[in-house]
């Protein structure tokens, strides 16, 4: 049997296209459910009710020193993590230490 018949790689494609749309949806079921459970956003604190008309936010930021960043890095490799997970920790630890709650749900 050729396997250059087009109704027979036809066949084989469909057929892969329906197990990966079925794991897709059962898949998406899986997290729907999941969503229902999560703990919501973080709780931060407002000391007043927020007017877009008259508010004024102020941005603070801190950078570390190159010594520490390339350290940071370093430990990050050592202990096989991406330095994008090591800082999302990182932020999450701040959002506990100012959160209502200290269980919460990101994205």
């Amino acid at each position: 049997m050729s396997t250059n018949n087009p109704a027979i790689l036809m066949s084989h494609d469909q057929s892969g296209d329906e197990q990966r749309h079925e794991s897709d949806v059962k898949w998406l079921d899986v997290w729907q459910q999941k969503l229902e459970t999560l703990p919501p956003a973080p709780e931060l604190p407002i000391t007043q009710q927020l007017n877009s008309s008259d508010t004024q936010l102020t941005r603070y930021s801190q950078q570390i020193d190159a010594t520490t960043w390339s350290n940071l890095k370093q430990r990050a490799v050592q202990a096989n993590l991406p330095l994008g997970e090591v800082l999302l920790a990182i932020y999450t630890d701040i959002l506990t230490v100012w959160s209502k709650n200290t269980q919460f749900t990101i994205n």
